[in-house]
């Protein structure tokens, strides 16, 4: 029963990093995107990467 539990808190550990990793990726690629748009101007192309990088990371 011991066991069990160590395996259920390393799951659920697991989980809240891979949502804090999402989260500050997604944060950091939007950051990263924004800054090029401002370089490039006002490019639709990068705006579709960006929007669909962050619809993958969603996921």
């Amino acid at each position: 029963m011991e066991g069990e539990a160590h395996v259920i808190w390393a799951i659920e550990c697991g989980r809240a990093l891979e949502v804090c990793f999402i989260v500050v990726f997604s944060i950091a690629t939007t950051q990263r995107c924004n800054r090029r748009k401002k370089k490039l101007g006002k490019m639709e192309s990068d705006e579709v990467r960006c929007f669909l990088v962050r619809c993958f990371l969603a996921f």
